[in-house]
């Protein structure tokens, strides 16, 4: 099994390397035999329509890799699920071998169209290969490792992308510095890819064989139904901007491949370093988007941030500024790449996170062959574009990365103005994270849906972002009003769905929490109804009652432990006025298990409290390390209280049954 899924790594790098490598090269080759394809006579006059066919040729090989996965996306799925996975892929190997035997032969005897014809026949292939890939994963990996191999093909993916432009590029310009011409150069390079694919087979057979998975005989409809789950996406707005904006992302990447190729091309006039300075442009590129990736991940811990999309688009719209500006040749315009790449993460990862949190389980596998559809149609859209700004209007490539941050300033103003409590959901968190290291504990108890009403106790002013925090979900907290109206704090509390509360609008801020709560939106109330002064648990309140029976919801009791000592707690007799104890602050959050709403009297409440504030005193570091350092005077070992429940002063020896009650005792190692 283990050799079956690095077995398929291999190919996969493989595949991805020998069509990113081709592509570029017969792109770069293109550019450079397009005086040829003109009669004498017509280029010694106008050199310019040898350019324009240069660029035509390169929208082409740009275009044509993208259209077999919007023609055959359908088809190749059909294929994975008929046929053994494993044979398909296998298939699909030998049809790259042949495919590029193909263009060898095309580029011997100098003949560009078929050569193109190759490269649209290795869009095919890759179309079939990929569905083949995606499903075989979880037939050759037992269920635990399915996630880590997930990451990993995922990864290998990326770097394999990234490789074959850098190496392909440099291969082609390594030929062509050592021989007479364009095409000897192509041919060697494609000569290589072709020793690549044959090693590829021998890997393809070390995959297990798998069966089929179903009968399904083929469709004519299978060619064109697809085209019928592009509605399904604008059935929610939500779903609409998210794949739209995704759809955006993938459209100015493929623009952006083209504008680099033309910095190059612009840098060598179509000799030697053109192929190499665009693999390393777009490899820098491709840098950035993994370690923007990583940061995504390290950020988000809990909770989808959609605040990083308008910051991500910011970044975007600065580094096509810089990159425009700079000189191609210098470390800047690198720098400005790898920021692209980064900015590109924290604007695309949320937005796909989003699109997979926003749709229903059942209708998630038609809704992401939507987004791939939509994304792979624009993607020929941006190319045409890009053609026609470049062709048509002579915009130079420098001024077309100036031009690319027009459309992506619109589209920030359009994010900012529809998510602008995510933005500062995202600020308040990195600043509270700042100061604050929030562990929930318990956490599978909050439910992924439906409406819940959080009861916690009130240590600080800051326990509301501190539950933000630990939350994955979105909270609305009822709020004091004369606290939400001020001056200062009204608009960001308005902004973040905060709900205003006092002894005169009572009945309107119940309505509007069981509202809320009807909608399945999580609300949060203080049940001790003011902050605490001694650190210990206040009367409860019983307005949360009428609440949770209303609304027909449970409630989840949360203690925060480590809060007292904030200085945003009355620790030392005040608030705010003091040094903190340490930055930043390690606070624990313990949810306990749901309870229904006619359940939720204030003793149950206040006995869910109580036992969650006994687990929390429990899990203290610092009684945890001196339970593990104490050792049995017998043995020596190590040894812990026999449950969690049990101090170890009770126990007084390890667990060994060489070491009885009478002949142990706990000692400070």
């Amino acid at each position: 099994m283990k050799r079956s899924f690095w077995s398929l790594i291999a190919v996969q790098v493989q595949v991805l390397l020998n069509d990113n490598a081709a592509k570029l090269m017969l792109i770069t080759l293109g550019a450079a035999v397009a005086p040829e394809l003109l009669p004498p006579t017509l280029f010694q006059h106008h050199h310019e329509y040898a350019v324009m066919i240069a660029k035509q040729i390169k929208t082409i090989l740009a275009a044509i890799i993208i259209l077999p996965f919007i023609v055959f996306s359908p088809t190749a799925g059909w294929v994975a699920d008929r046929f053994s996975k494993r044979n398909v892929i296998v298939m699909t190997l030998w049809a790259q071998f042949v495919i590029i035997g193909m263009i060898c032969a095309a580029l011997w005897f100098h003949n560009l169209g078929f050569s193109v014809f190759g490269l649209f026949l290795l869009g095919v292939q890759c179309a079939f290969f990929s569905p083949a890939k995606q499903g075989i994963i979880k037939e050759i990996v037992t269920a635990t490792k399915i996630s880590s191999a997930v990451g990993v093909v995922e990864v290998t993916a990326i770097a394999s992308m990234l490789l074959g432009g850098l190496a392909g590029g440099a291969l082609y310009d390594f030929c062509l510095g050592r021989m007479t011409n364009s095409w000897d150069a192509a041919m060697v390079t494609m000569a290589v890819l072709l020793v690549l694919a044959l090693a590829s087979l021998i890997a393809g057979y070390q995959i297990k064989r798998t069966p089929a998975h179903t009968n399904q005989p083929f469709r004519a409809g299978l060619l064109w139904e697809h085209f019928g789950q592009l509605r399904d996406v604008w059935s929610k707005q939500t779903i609409r901007l998210c794949v739209l904006g995704i759809t955006y992302f993938y459209g100015l990447a493929g623009a952006l491949y083209l504008t680099l190729f033309e910095v190059s091309d612009s840098l060598h006039a179509n000799h030697v370093g053109t192929a190499s300075h665009t693999g390393l442009y777009m490899a820098t590129l491709g840098l950035g988007i993994i370690c923007g990736s990583f940061l995504v991940t390290r950020m988000t811990t809990h909770q989808v941030e959609i605040g990083l999309i308008p910051i991500g688009s910011c970044g975007l719209i600065c580094s096509a500024l810089l990159a425009g500006e700079a000189n191609p040749k210098s470390a800047l315009f690198l720098a400005a790449l790898f920021t692209m790449g980064l900015a590109g993460a924290l604007f695309v990862v949320p937005l796909n996170a989003h699109l997979q949190e926003q749709v229903e389980p059942e209708r998630r596998g038609r809704i992401l062959s939507a987004n791939l559809l939509f994304n792979n149609l624009f993607g020929i859209v941006a190319v045409l574009m890009q053609y026609i700004v470049s062709a048509e209007f002579s915009v130079t490539p420098r001024h077309q990365l100036l031009l690319y941050a027009i459309p992506t300033a619109a589209l920030t103003a359009y994010i900012i103005f529809l998510t602008p409590e995510g933005l500062l959901r995202l600020a308040l968190g990195l600043v509270a994270r700042t100061f604050y290291r929030v562990t929930p504990v318990g956490l599978e108890s909050m439910p992924a849906t439906g409406g819940v009403l959080l009861l916690p106790n009130h240590i600080s002013y800051v326990d509301a972002v501190i539950l933000q925090l630990a939350c994955p979900r979105p909270i609305r907290f009822l709020v004091y009003d004369q606290i939400y109206r001020a001056r200062f704090l009204h608009w960001g509390l308005r902004l973040l769905g905060a709900i205003p509360i006092s002894p005169k609008i009572a009945r309107t801020a119940i309505e509007t929490a069981v509202n809320a709560l009807a909608r399945g939106e999580v609300v949060c109330l203080f049940p001790e109804g003011a902050l605490t002064r001694t650190a210990t648990l206040q009367k409860l309140n019983r307005g949360y009652e009428l609440i949770a029976r209303k609304a027909r919801v449970p409630v989840i009791p949360v203690w925060l432990e480590n809060v007292w000592g904030s200085i945003f707690s009355y620790y030392g007799g005040q608030f705010f006025w003091k040094m903190p104890r340490v930055v930043p602050l390690r606070v624990s959050l313990f949810f306990g298990t749901p309870i229904s709403a006619d359940a939720a009297k204030p003793e149950v409440v206040r006995r869910s409290l109580y036992d969650l504030s006994a687990a929390a005193f429990q899990a203290r570091p610092e009684l945890r390390s001196h339970w593990l350092t104490r050792r049995c005077a017998v043995c020596g070992r190590n040894f812990s209280p026999p449950c969690s429940s049990t101090p170890m002063r009770e126990t007084g020896r390890c667990r060994e049954a060489s070491c009885s009650p009478s002949e142990s005792s706990s000692l400070c190692g």
